[in-house]
């Protein structure tokens, strides 16, 4: 109300010498401070009584709906991180503020625009459920089918979807599409139909996940947004992927490649490569994988981006271990083709795995120990690789991802009948035999088969002989 920055804090010291405010921890330039419980409350009774409660509601509404859509635009660029801090730093501030607005019509759509702009922000943080019962609760209170309206039920419908709520997802999704698409919104259209195309790849409707997409991409390219155009062109080549399309999904991360090439976006570039490095193995062009893995490692060292570092060492290793055996590495039983490569891939696989030990990547170093275990196992190295696989079921078994530790196991006793523990290999064996139940069926039988045979088994050859058999099953 008039005051001058430095009468502020002036002020503002003098309620922290007087016991009246409380200074929380914090670096200078982003000191917080706090009112005790007894404190608020009298002061809450004192604006009450002189009439202002409403006015300064107002104020503290507004000022968060300005702050929270700030911290929504840093949510979509570079500096994402630092804006899920300030805004989860403010949680509390902005939950008083919708009570506050979704009290009265005359601010519910300044409530809406909050609940909006958060929205974002509850995604990414995992405050799903409460991100939809504010959203629901703003537009219950703000009826009118304008494109505000049409914003926050797109919001609400990824919500719904990461609950797994997909009904409930589709039919947010599909009005926010119907009124943008009333009111001639084309550009906002394509965003709510990106996020159509999602929720139908993950229902595994890949042909109308294809149409939204596809145009998707045609509306954000009449746009000019070229940002957005080659992320759906890069959503393109997924579905393509998932459908086992491979070609026509490299045609789509090319596209996508070429886009963010041309806005030099090196970190989305690098992932376009390693998309179409992934697209190469599956079509058995190992060489031109590892090529593209190799410049998209360029790129991710440049920007010193250690997470998609660590993945591209993965790629490469798989990638070598892929031209080595000349087929997936958990299934390689014959001697290899090209023996060199395996070192390859057990130095990717070591540098993979330096990160993940930095970054304290849990689920990153199970598959990295797994990896590194089954490529021993391929070199003909079982005492290599029992203390690795044992290293990967150890970070594994906290995860609950049942379908890697069926994997691991099966690895364990194939590893241990290379070694000729064939007691220790039957263990094992049973164990994921168990864990079964919990995976898709794809994986049954042959497991079954290592299992009971194994206990009858007198040399380790015939036991490598049945296990071959056995995981030739699994990729029937």
């Amino acid at each position: 109300d008039g005051l001058a920055a430095p009468d502020v804090l002036d002020l503002l010291s003098g309620l922290v010498d007087q016991s009246l405010v409380l200074a929380g921890d914090g670096e200078a330039k982003r000191q917080r401070y706090r009112q005790l419980e007894t404190v608020r409350q009298f002061g809450q009774r004192q604006l009450d009584a002189h009439g202002e409660a409403r006015r300064c509601g107002e104020k503290h509404l507004a000022y968060h709906v300005q702050l929270a859509e700030r911290g929504a635009a840093q949510l979509a660029g570079a500096e994402a991180t630092q804006g899920a801090e300030a805004l989860q730093a403010e949680l509390d501030n902005f939950r008083k503020a919708l009570d506050f607005a979704l009290e009265d019509a005359a601010t519910a759509e300044a409530g809406l625009r909050l609940a909006t702009a958060l929205a974002p922000f509850w995604n990414l943080r995992g405050y799903w459920r409460e991100g939809r019962q504010w959203l629901e609760k703003a537009l219950a209170r703000s009826p009118r089918r304008d494109l505000a309206r049409a914003t926050a039920l797109n919001h609400l419908g990824v919500l719904a979807q990461k609950q797994a709520d997909f009904a409930e997802a589709a039919a947010h999704i599909k009005e926010s599409i119907a009124i943008k698409e009333a009111c001639g919104d084309g550009h906002g259209k394509a965003i709510s139909l990106t996020n159509l195309g999602n929720l139908h790849t993950r229902l595994g409707d890949f042909d109308e996940a294809v149409t939204c997409q596809r145009e998707a991409a045609r509306l954000f390219a009449q746009h000019e947004d070229r940002q957005r155009e080659a992320k759906v062109w890069n959503n393109l080549g997924a579905i393509h992927f998932l459908q086992g399309h491979y070609e026509t999904a490299l045609e789509s991360f090319e596209r996508s490649l070429e886009l963010f090439q041309a806005l030099d976006d090196p970190q989305r570039s690098g992932q376009c490569l390693n998309n179409l490095g992934v697209g190469h193995k599956e079509l058995g062009d190992y060489t031109r994988a590892i090529v593209y893995h190799l410049q998209a490692l360029e790129l991710f060292d440049a920007v010193d981006d250690q997470d998609n570092l660590a993945l591209t060492y993965s790629q490469l290793a798989l990638a070598h271990a892929n031209l080595a055996t000349e087929t997936d590495l958990y299934f390689a039983f014959e001697p290899v083709a090209h023996p060199e490569a395996l070192g390859e891939a057990l130095s990717y696989l070591e540098s993979a795995l330096a990160i993940h030990q930095r970054l304290n990547h849990a689920r990153e170093l199970a598959h990295d120990h797994f990896n590194l275990g089954c490529v021993h196992c391929s070199m003909g190295q079982p005492q290599r690789a029992l203390p690795r696989l044992a290293r990967a079921l150890k970070a594994a078994e906290p995860l609950d991802d049942a379908k890697l530790l069926v994997r691991i196991r099966s690895a364990l006793a194939r590893a241990h009948a290379q070694a000729g523990h064939l007691n220790s290999a039957a263990v094992y064996s049973a164990q994921a035999v168990e864990q079964l139940a919990q995976v898709d069926a794809q994986d049954f039988e042959a497991v079954y088969f290592a299992h009971y045979r194994i206990l009858d088994w007198a040399t380790d050859g015939a036991a490598l002989d049945f296990l071959k058999k056995a995981h030739e099953i699994t990729i029937q």
